[in-house]
């Protein structure tokens, strides 16, 4: 949908409540970086570009990987009927290492070396737990002391019924798999798996079908998990989807602002009411999204280009300021660093450059990591949008938090849609008892405006970014933008 021409643009009132901030947590700037079939975490391009997207705590060995992964061996466990999330992948680190797989003591010299936030996830699908137990208390004797263990990655679809028959299965394994993380690290947290159904019904895996949930295995995997809450976490994996069926002909692909505005849409609809089922499921409990972004994983949805794009990058910014207001959740990993990395046209396939991705997680990791509260403004004059698709409802067109450390912080804001909107800092409003935030400093991208829309919204590597010392006294917004405005009291 193309920007709205000849309106006047929406002027923005925003009430800044500084007497009502709650914790940050600094785990929520997070990615998910698995690595083994592409480059070293010793790779210098790598650790340039992620020391300066301000560390964000890495999510080890990865998703899916992690649950296949050997570290006696440095490959994937290779299981009869389980053979293509092994035998392309062991190639492809075959190629990479010269044969000697995948050395897990390269990523703890880069946690070590860098001073780098780090959780591990176990693979508890062809490992024991005597066989982990004895990884971990190698790595521990390396002097490496994780602080966040995920048992196994999205170990609840039907995939993985071979390995836990049930929810009862799943429990006792990760009970057992407990009792040893506290015993090697004490004050470890721990977060075990649940299903994501109240957000999405779609499995995030490579078959060209319909979604295949099953409420019955899902709901007796809740049921066990409430029965003895031994764990610190629950582990949600959010992707919003496109709204496009799983077998769409690349030759019909709609426009990107399209899916887009769909995949908005699930989120605004669905994100509050998934965290609302997890935190009443497990009251007290930690909430993890350990994956996060945009969804579409037949072959088809894979080759649709929304998930690298512009527009991608935007409804995940959204989506880590919706996190970041909930204070059930505690750690949240963006998927994937990898491919905040660029192209593929180096020799080894990737291309260490800032592309938007990169530049729109690094806008919000700079005000996440210079803060240690956050709280949600009150914004008037926001026009709504009925939803898109499935997900019909009110939902507002701007997505806002505040970032706040002392004496001064961040206003970031979400231009969700076409609309224009301006914005007077002078206007701000302070609930404080000392008065009117002051405005300083912006940092705001939004689409480059030198090629046809299409183009400039699924843009990877190009857009319009605007810099100012000082917020003028009105701020334009443009449509599809994302704006970060230092304040200071």
């Amino acid at each position: 949908m193309e920007p709205i021409a000849g309106q006047e643009p929406g002027r923005l009132r925003v009430t800044i409540p500084l007497n009502d901030m709650r914790p940050l947590h600094q785990e929520l700037y997070g990615v998910n970086c698995e690595m083994m079939r592409r480059l070293s975490y010793l790779d210098s391009g790598f650790q340039e570009l992620y020391r300066a997207a301000e560390k964000p705590i890495i999510r080890y060995p990865g998703g899916t990987t992690a649950n296949y992964w050997n570290p006696f061996t440095g490959f994937m466990d290779v299981i009869p009927g389980h053979e293509h999330r092994s035998v392309e992948a062991n190639e492809a680190i075959r190629k990479r290492t010269g044969g000697s797989g995948e050395p897990y003591g390269e990523f703890f010299k880069f946690v070590r070396d860098l001073d780098v936030p780090y959780s591990i996830t176990l693979n508890l699908c062809t490992l024991s737990v005597e066989s982990n137990r004895r990884w971990l208390a190698a790595v521990r004797d390396a002097g490496a002391r994780p602080r966040f263990f995920e048992l196994g990655n999205e170990v609840h679809y039907n995939e993985y019924a071979g390995f836990f028959a049930d929810g009862a299965a799943y429990a006792v394994t990760a009970r057992r798999m407990t009792d040893v993380i506290r015993e090697l690290f004490p004050g470890a947290r721990v977060g075990v798996v649940i299903p994501n159904v109240s957000y999405t019904d779609e499995v995030f895996l490579d078959e060209l079908r319909p979604a295949a949930k099953n409420n019955r295995r899902y709901d007796d995997w809740v049921r066990q998990l409430r029965q003895d809450v031994f764990f610190d976490a629950v582990i949600l994996h959010l992707y919003s989807t496109y709204g496009l069926p799983p077998d769409i002909k690349i030759e019909i692909f709609p426009p990107l602002a399209q899916t887009y505005r769909n995949a908005m849409a699930h989120q605004d609809g669905r994100f509050d009411v998934c965290i609302d089922s997890a935190a009443a499921l497990f009251p007290g409990k930690d909430i993890w999204l350990t994956e996060y972004h945009l969804g579409g994983w037949t072959p088809a949805l894979r080759q649709y280009p929304l998930s690298d794009s512009y527009l991608g990058s935007l409804h995940s910014a959204a989506m880590l300021l919706k996190a970041a207001r909930r204070s059930e959740i505690t750690m949240a990993h963006r998927n994937t660093f990898t491919a905040m990395l660029g192209g593929t046209t180096a020799a080894d396939g990737i291309t260490r450059v800032r592309n938007n991705n990169w530049r729109h997680f690094l806008l919000l990791g700079e005000a996440l990591r210079g803060s240690e509260r956050v709280c949600i403004p009150r914004v008037a004059g926001a026009e709504r949008y009925s939803g898109a698709g499935k997900y019909r409802g009110d939902y507002a067109e701007i997505e806002t938090a505040i970032f706040w450390n002392g004496s001064s912080g961040w206003l970031v804001i979400v231009n969700k849609f076409e609309r224009e909107y301006r914005l007077a800092p002078s206007e701000f409003a302070d609930h404080a008892a000392d008065g009117i935030c002051r405005n300083g400093s912006v940092l705001q991208y939004s689409p480059r405006g030198d090629v046809p829309l299409e183009q400039a919204y699924g843009d990877r590597f190009i857009m319009t970014e605007l810099r100012m010392p000082l917020c003028p006294d009105e701020l334009v917004l443009p449509p599809y933008s994302l704006t970060r405005v230092h304040i200071s009291r």
